[in-house]
């Protein structure tokens, strides 16, 4: 018996069809990807090897980018990559305390690696329409210090990639893009995570394809891909061609163990990256189930003989073909004021749900006290939340739930918006 056939026969798979509880993400992991796993465990190679490599080079492929380095999270990616960035070895010469701009509603570990890193984070309001940076507010951030962007695409949107990347070339900055919830979504027929010098993607359980826990970088720069997995890799010399250790006294080491720069262990494994190749090749599948599920719930939402306009669904930006991470949501002003009671309502009644990222991230209690070491009294005081107008909007009135990868059939759909639609404000 093959492994296929045997998992087939002996693997109890999760019941989707739970019409009363609306999940953020269904699970879609199938035959294929467990048999993907199974083989790994029986061959004994499950740390990082050929299918980490293949897996690498399939998704650069895909996304249209030279190199990929696959690491253990979209978080250790960004990681990775802002160390690229301010490493003495790169072509960025970015020094301790260059100021890099970063969206107020972004990622605790978008955020992190600029401070873990030396650097002076940036906040820039965010635009409620699309989600994501706001570019008038970005333009007038930049100073003389400005040295780059940690871009973050939010649920699969983005903002207006031609006129950004002209502020990026105008202004010689370093653009990194947190793609980990818009893998598959293109501007203007590009692959959102390849406009800057990298892109970072997560493979996390939720996410467009999941290995369970997972990342990768693109990047095109032949130098930061060979940087790249110095530093995944403790800093060691494995994955530097001969050629370019000549600069180095290693005459008198194990060629084995030369440590040539600073390094992390961000790898990730073999089991891993079996799923990813299994899974990305359902991923336009995928995406095609997100975007349709989409369409029907629209549609039952705004035919509703209940609706409204209580909410509104979050559109596609212009010129962009979104590859949408959730079903994302504005509570109309009327109703502003209902918007915890809301939330709670949606609890009560088994529709999970989220804020977008994590709101207006200048709200999170970590951010106050770990920026007073790098800001002066001044420069604190213009980091109070309310100032951040567009992002206090998606803190207080947006939400998002699940966008599953399997199809919600009529029943499914009817009762999801009947009960969005329910809550007893909504109906005076």
């Amino acid at each position: 018996m093959d492994i296929q056939t045997f998992v087939q026969n002996n693997i109890h798979f999760e019941d989707n069809n739970n019409e009363t509880h609306y999940k953020l993400t269904k699970n879609n992991l199938g035959v294929e990807e467990i048999s993907a796993a199974v083989k790994v465990l029986l061959s004994g190679q499950i740390t990082m090897s050929e299918n980490v490599s293949l897996f690498e080079q399939e998704f650069a492929k895909y996304v249209g980018s030279k190199y990929a380095v696959m690491v253990n999270s979209g978080s250790s990616a960004n990681l990775l990559a802002v160390s690229v960035i301010t490493n003495k070895c790169s072509q960025y010469n970015i020094e301790d305390g260059a100021e890099i701009l970063i969206p107020a509603v972004c990622w605790s570990t978008s955020l992190w690696p600029l401070i873990q890193c030396n650097l002076k984070p940036i906040f820039v309001d965010c635009d409620p329409i699309t989600l994501n940076i706001n570019l008038i507010d970005l333009e007038n951030k930049i100073t003389p210090q400005t040295r780059g962007i940690l871009l973050v695409h939010v649920l699969g949107n983005c903002a207006n990639m031609s006129k950004l990347m002209e502020l990026v070339e105008t202004h010689k900055l370093v653009l990194i893009e947190d793609t980990c919830e818009a893998l598959g979504t293109t501007y203007k027929n590009k692959t959102l995570g390849t406009f800057g010098v990298m892109g970072t993607y997560s493979f996390y359980y939720s996410h467009h394809i999941t290995t369970g826990e997972g990342g990768m970088i693109v990047c095109n720069n032949y130098d930061d891909y060979i940087l790249l997995k110095i530093l995944r890799s403790h800093g060691w010399s494995r994955d530097v061609e001969k050629k370019q250790l000549s600069k180095f006294r290693i005459n008198k080491l194990n060629k084995k163990w030369v440590f040539i720069n600073q390094g992390f262990n961000l790898r990730s494994t073999d089991i891993n990256a079996a799923i990813g190749r299994v899974q990305l090749q359902k991923l336009d599948t995928m995406i095609k189930i997100r975007c349709d599920n989409r369409k029907k719930i629209k549609n039952k939402l705004y035919s509703h003989n209940k609706y409204k306009n209580q909410i509104t669904i979050i559109e596609d930006n212009e010129n962009t073909c979104v590859s949408w991470f959730g079903l994302c949501f504005i509570v109309n002003d009327k109703y502003k004021l209902h918007y915890d009671e809301y939330i709670k309502y949606l609890d009560n009644h088994n529709i999970e749900n989220r804020p977008i990222i994590s709101g207006n991230f200048l709200r999170q209690p970590a951010t106050k006290f770990i920026l007073e070491d790098i800001y002066n009294s001044y420069e604190l005081s213009t980091l109070k939340p309310e100032l951040y107008i567009g992002a206090e909007v998606i803190n207080n009135q947006c939400f998002y739930i699940g966008l599953h990868p399997i199809e919600i059939n009529d029943r499914e759909c009817n009762n999801l918006v009947d009960k969005l639609l329910s809550y007893i404000p909504f109906q005076k």
